[in-house]
């Protein structure tokens, strides 16, 4: 965790900054929960791809279209709980008279999964609707479009753009930015581990 990114909250007196390093640690912890969430549905998606490609027994058009269904949504979510996370932290440093430089990709991404309804699709390929003149998202996509299909580098990179890793390593980096350093930094000394294996009910008075 940068060091910055303390600022003691044990003390802290700012019920407004402390509320604001409340949820960028929800949102760092939610986003580590949709990393681990998507690459579990990645390999599930991989394997059913494999097999399908192979006409494996029991694999059919449906189980790959579930598979991928279940792929987007993960994809969606971990894009969506990434980009919270950035943007708390962002207001966060703000408040402490610090600077990040976001991720414009993340942003670029997440607005154009928000506006999909608003969007045109055609054969897994997403493009801006046909006589729309205002500037869009999705304009500034590579090729300004957000392909839909699938490909095996989408296991580490969601909508084949976002790195799944990056992702978590910011989210590593804050998950308990709302814990006191104290917390922390804190190790069981050998009292505490002789507490641990006998327990720590020894004060506790029997009926």
């Amino acid at each position: 965790m940068d060091e910055d990114d303390w600022g003691g909250l044990t003390e802290e007196t700012d019920e407004h900054l402390r509320a604001v390093t409340e949820m960028l640690g929800l949102w760092a912890r939610t986003t580590r929960r949709d990393v681990t969430e998507y690459r579990k549905v990645a390999q599930k998606m991989r394997e059913v791809d494999c097999a399908h490609d192979k006409g494996g027994y029991g694999i059919d058009e449906r189980d790959w279209k579930r598979a991928y269904g279940a792929l987007r949504v993960a994809g969606y979510r971990l894009i969506t709980s990434g980009f919270q996370m950035e943007k708390w932290h962002k207001v966060h440093r703000d408040l402490r008279g610090k600077e990040l430089v976001t991720s414009q990709a993340l942003r670029t991404l997440r607005n154009t999964l928000e506006h999909l309804d608003e969007a045109e699709f055609d054969w897994g390929v997403v493009r801006k609707r046909s006589g729309d003149n205002r500037h869009r998202s999705i304009d500034s996509l590579p090729g300004g479009r957000l392909s839909l299909a699938w490909d095996p580098s989408h296991s580490e990179h969601t909508f084949g753009l976002i790195s799944v890793e990056k992702l978590d390593q910011r989210a590593s980096k804050l998950t308990w930015v709302d814990e006191s350093r104290e917390y922390l930094l804190w190790e069981p000394t050998e009292f505490d581990f002789g507490r641990m294996e006998e327990g720590y009910d020894d004060d506790v008075l029997d009926d």
